[in-house]
């Protein structure tokens, strides 16, 4: 058995949690079992969905060295070989302590490099191993351990249409920013889009989700998708996207779906700039410093788009980052490491 130590809520959104839920179906497909611990209860719908096993610490997501006596019991009375960790308030304390009587895993968007831990997975696009060969740690770094759902594996051929008909917007959590609400306005009343269909895809903890829903509901080109089930097809189904600068971005790249990135936290800084540098996604910038600038520069860039030339050399450039089968990379290295292998 497999366990990882995750969480998911308003403030941290969901994205932690589903990449390590597509680990976990990865890990399950290749026959070995997961338990899922988290800190509270707001995992538990969607890990129940997936049907998953999981342990609730009634412990503080923000505070986790108050959980370490709980989770030292834990792996002690349940004899835990390996455990996947996914949280930036993790701190060093907690990688020793743990680190003595486990195999500790951790995914490590900030390069934080912890030098107590069996193994350190960083999929941001072109983080290498170079310069870190005096590290004990076995390093997986780059862009091949993303780690996708599996109906992004395999993507039909991409067909572009002469001008931009479908435009997919997708807005993260809990979109504490507004971006998608903003969006949506101007881009309804650009006179450039008009024609467009417009499908919006929000997250279930957002916090504009009941207005979006309502504004929109009787408006013949928009779509709203709470928690949308059917992502690789509706990537599919759009000429272009626009996306905050999160695993989406990778899912977009196994689809060949040209896409304009905003920023909207810190970790995503990394990720949106090197897309940027090569020549694929656009990043027009992050919405902390001025969400209006922000979307009149995505909007530009979806008339620039307009040019399906322009498009199709977008894609070239995202098809080479990722092939979507990280979650199985990652799974394989865990259950080795479970296996002592």
């Amino acid at each position: 058995m497999i366990y990882i130590r995750v969480d998911a809520n308003a403030r941290i959104a969901m994205g932690h949690l589903m990449r390590t839920i597509s680990i976990a179906e990865a890990i399950r497909e290749l026959g070995s079992e997961v338990c899922f611990i988290t800190a509270d209860n707001n995992c538990d719908a969607k890990l129940k969905e997936h049907n998953f096993e999981r342990i609730c610490l009634n412990s503080i997501w923000s505070d986790m060295n108050r959980e370490i006596p709980l989770i030292k019991q834990m792996i002690l009375k349940k004899d835990i070989k390996c455990l996947l960790v996914d949280s930036y308030f993790v701190t060093k304390e907690y990688f020793e302590e743990l680190s003595e009587i486990t195999n500790l895993v951790y995914m490590d968007d900030f390069k934080i490099l912890p030098t107590k831990c069996k193994a350190i997975i960083n999929y941001v696009l072109g983080e290498t191993t170079k310069g870190l060969e005096h590290l004990k740690n076995e390093l997986y770094m780059g862009a091949e351990y993303v780690p996708l759902r599996k109906e992004f594996m395999q993507s039909a051929q991409r067909f572009f249409c002469e001008k931009i008909e479908r435009i997919l917007v997708t807005t993260g959590g809990s979109d504490e920013l507004h971006f998608g609400k903003n969006f949506m306005y101007a881009i309804l009343n650009d006179e450039r889009f008009r024609e467009c269909q417009i499908s919006l895809v929000v997250g279930s903890k957002n916090e504009d989700k009941e207005f979006l829903l309502s504004e929109y509901k009787k408006v013949k080109n928009v779509s709203i998708y709470v928690d949308a089930k059917n992502m690789s097809e509706l990537m599919q189904e759009a000429d272009c996207m626009v996306s905050a600068g999160g695993t989406t971005l990778y899912e977009a790249c196994a689809c060949k779906l040209p896409t304009v990135s905003y920023a909207v936290a810190d970790n995503q800084l990394l990720n949106v700039h090197k897309f940027d540098a090569l020549g694929g996604i656009y990043f027009a910038g992050d919405i902390r410093d001025g969400i209006n600038e922000v979307v009149e520069k995505i909007l530009d860039r979806l008339q620039q788009m307009q040019q399906v030339e322009l498009r199709e050399n977008i894609a070239k450039c995202m098809g080479k980052v990722v092939d979507g089968k990280g979650a199985y990379r990652i799974a394989d290295i865990l259950i080795k490491i479970e296996r002592n292998e």
